[in-house]
């Protein structure tokens, strides 16, 4: 899992070098992954990255969400430990976004969770289908 840690931080700080606009997101659901940075690819590509954990005594728990998007489709994958003692697990999405752009800096949309593959030990069901819609707002940092 550590390994999955360091690739994050490393797409954070290479893909500003790479040319890609940063851009904060913001979910209206909330929840541990409520936020994160996001990232405009141009060719309406795009990558949103978020984390979230907690430590304690006795071990900790932690999720890591990242998705792809092209166009209005998407794929996300969520790692995830629930529980100390709980081995990680992953969400696999398929999603559909709408976007609408209020002016150069504010953007609101909705993602549709079309498909989700849960692999956590003992879930049922493990596969769902139109799962839920996040509505959420994108906000570009100062001088992009």
């Amino acid at each position: 899992m550590k390994s999955l840690l360091v690739t994050a931080f490393c797409l954070l700080f290479t893909l500003p070098a790479l040319g890609a606009t940063p851009f904060i997101y913001i979910n209206i659901t909330g929840g541990p992954l409520g936020g994160g940075l996001g990232f405009d690819l141009g060719d309406n590509k795009a990558i949103d990255l978020s984390m979230a954990g907690a430590s304690g005594v006795s071990g900790s728990i932690y999720s890591i969400y990242a998705d792809y998007y092209i166009g209005c489709w998407g794929v996300g994958v969520t790692a995830k430990k629930n529980t100390v003692i709980s081995p990680v697990s992953f969400n696999i999405t398929l999603q559909y976004a709408l976007e609408q752009t209020i002016n150069d800096k504010i953007s609101v949309g909705a993602c549709f969770t079309l498909i989700d593959y849960d692999t956590t030990e003992g879930v049922d069901p493990n596969l769902s289908f139109l799962k839920g819609v996040g509505p959420y707002f994108k906000l570009a940092f100062n001088g992009y």
